[in-house]
């Protein structure tokens, strides 16, 4: 098998895992939001679960809220203590359109989410690491979470670098830029899941017609 071969097949995989443990979670929910909320009436702010998942274990915490009032219903906060000893840093937030479907990735400044900031490639280790399993929650939503991340790892690469390059760019002290009120969404790229899981799908199938030829 060709690197490339190898390559393709590990994305479809980790899409198909994504996919089916999304739709397992919204068979018995209603949708990925109710798995968080328990279909209670959603307020603005609020973090649902109210104290929100925490996994001992790994370090990961994670909720779900809604207040930007734009084209998607919400989102989800993910963040990871590096140790127990050791405060959260936000790793990625994922927006959800009023279906649960995931429709963008971002990355908030850290007076939004509030923790400490490091930069991409330290976000990137600890994203390994991220699980859910010890949380409290739904099986199926920390399995969904842990592939789907593994699945826009790549997009997740650009979208802390993009961050990070903004930053610098800047021409000021990053602590400074940090806390600046006007600067809310440091970096941002839309997602199409429905587009990508295609996509992965014909890569593979690329992939393996090329294969047999030779």
């Amino acid at each position: 098998m060709t690197a490339s071969g190898y390559l393709a097949r590990r994305r479809h995989c980790t899409a198909c895992r994504a996919l089916d443990h999304w739709l397992r979670l919204t068979e018995r929910h209603g949708s990925l939001i109710h798995a968080f909320t328990g279909g209670a009436a959603i307020h603005a702010q609020i973090h649902y679960p109210e104290h929100d998942l925490v996994d001992p274990r790994s370090g990961t915490q994670c909720y779900y809220h809604c207040h930007r009032h734009e084209a998607e219903h919400g989102h989800l906060h993910l963040f990871r203590r590096p140790s127990v000893d050791q405060p959260l840093s936000h790793l990625i937030a994922i927006s959800l359109d009023s279906r649960g479907l995931p429709i963008a990735l971002f990355t908030p400044n850290r007076w939004v989410s509030g923790d400490r900031w490091l930069p991409a490639a330290e976000i990137l280790q600890l994203l390994r690491g991220v699980s859910l399993n010890r949380a409290g929650c739904d099986r199926d939503l920390s399995l969904w979470l842990i592939f789907f991340l593994d699945f826009y790892r790549p997009v997740i690469q650009r979208l802390l670098l993009e961050r990070d390059q903004r930053l610098q760019r800047a021409g000021v002290h990053i602590d400074q830029l940090l806390e600046d009120r006007d600067l809310e969404i440091l970096s941002f790229i839309p997602i199409d899941w429905s587009a990508d899981l295609s996509a992965a799908e014909a890569e593979l199938a690329s992939v393996v017609q090329s294969e047999i030829r030779t």
